[in-house]
């Protein structure tokens, strides 16, 4: 008879929540708006985040999204800045040398964004540096605003780890089939409506062209996010650039293949960590021992290419599929020869840890 508790248990129900959140969808993305990004939401962001929060009532997935939005990330660098300058004595760099620091090198569709968010539960999202223009701008933060981090994550390569000041950075990775990764981006940038804020030179050619003249199109053959992309990320866009250049003139193309598969062996080693997104779960389950944390739980996998087109209102709602032609096949296996050895590689390092890191019986 006790009605209250009745009450309270059927307000904490799931079927509650999800009604809650398709009838104040547009009233929290408001508050979002206002708490993160300091302003009213424009139309085409309330629809669609609120979309995004009708679909699976999942108020993380859309948080996270919001955070990890160009405009939160240009005012999150100025908040940096500015609580840099007010605290320069406290954040020398001399201070944190020694401590114990991450980075985590985000390829391109290798479930990185999911792997972001664990990170960010696990160590705190404010102790995460997420550098601003999707990761590519690590130079532009000083000494003294990295040195506030415990970690680090983005669309950075190998060269860039050396702005981080301190004496040791544990990397950690996630690599994937280099076709599928590759295919998987073709289908993202295709994806992309002409009105979109992202929509870059790679965006509009996929836009332009089918899948069998992409991977030929000069314009992107040579992009680091197309030719040897993870080759790219883990050994650096200096050394990549280096063999781009000689693999175009090498006389003895064997030979060279030999030599930058034994570099590449010997970076992987070097990595604290390497997963595979095919085998995603078991991969991050063996990242977090190695870390020495316990595995945050995250409602399933952030910024997919389904998700976004159901609820962007900047992306695309459906793309037809191509099939990939002998031909087509064969230019891939050419434009990705470096990024195939790297993930041969890479599967036999982390078979090793995940024997290394099995959970005990």
């Amino acid at each position: 008879m006790d009605i209250a508790a009745l009450l309270r248990t059927l307000s904490l129900s799931d079927e509650h929540w999800g009604k809650v959140f398709d009838s104040r969808s547009f009233e929290i993305v408001r508050s979002a708006y206002r708490g993160l990004l300091a302003r009213d939401a424009d139309p085409e962001g309330l629809q669609s985040y609120s979309a995004l929060l009708r679909l699976n009532g999942n108020l993380e997935e859309m948080l996270d999204r919001m955070v990890h939005s160009q405009e939160f990330m240009r005012i999150q660098s100025a908040r940096v800045a500015t609580l840099a300058a007010e605290s320069r004595s406290s954040s020398n760099p001399k201070h944190t040398f020694d401590s114990e620091t991450i980075a985590f090198l985000h390829i391109q569709k290798t479930a990185g964004s999911t792997v972001n968010r664990a990170l960010a539960i696990a160590y705190g999202r404010g102790n995460i540096c997420f550098p601003p223009d999707n990761g590519s701008s690590m130079f532009k933060l000083s000494a003294s605003e990295l040195s506030q981090y415990k970690g680090y994550a983005g669309h950075f390569n190998f060269d860039e780890l050396a702005y981080i000041p301190r004496k040791r950075v544990s990397v950690l990775c996630f690599v994937r089939n280099p076709k599928d990764r590759l295919l998987s981006l073709y289908y993202y940038w295709k994806a992309h409506q002409p009105g979109h804020p992202d929509f870059s030179m790679g965006a509009m050619i996929a836009n332009a062209l089918p899948l069998g003249e992409f991977v030929r199109d000069r314009r992107v053959t040579k992009m680091p996010e197309v030719w040897n992309h993870m080759t790219w990320a883990i050994m650096g866009e200096r050394m990549w650039s280096r063999w781009q250049a000689e693999l175009a003139e090498a006389p003895n193309r064997a030979a060279s293949l030999a030599s930058m598969r034994d570099a590449i062996r010997g970076r992987l080693q070097e990595l604290a960590f390497v997963g595979l997104q095919e085998d995603f779960d078991k991969s991050l389950d063996v990242l977090f021992r190695i870390l020495r944390k316990q595995r945050p739980v995250i409602g399933g996998r952030f910024n997919s290419l389904e998700s976004r087109m159901l609820t962007d209102p900047h992306f695309k709602k459906h793309i037809a599929r191509e099939e990939v032609t002998e031909e087509c096949a064969d230019d891939l296996e050419r434009l990705l020869e470096l990024d195939t050895m790297l993930y041969e590689e890479a599967r036999l390092i982390n078979a090793s840890q995940c024997a290394e890191y099995a959970p005990a019986n």
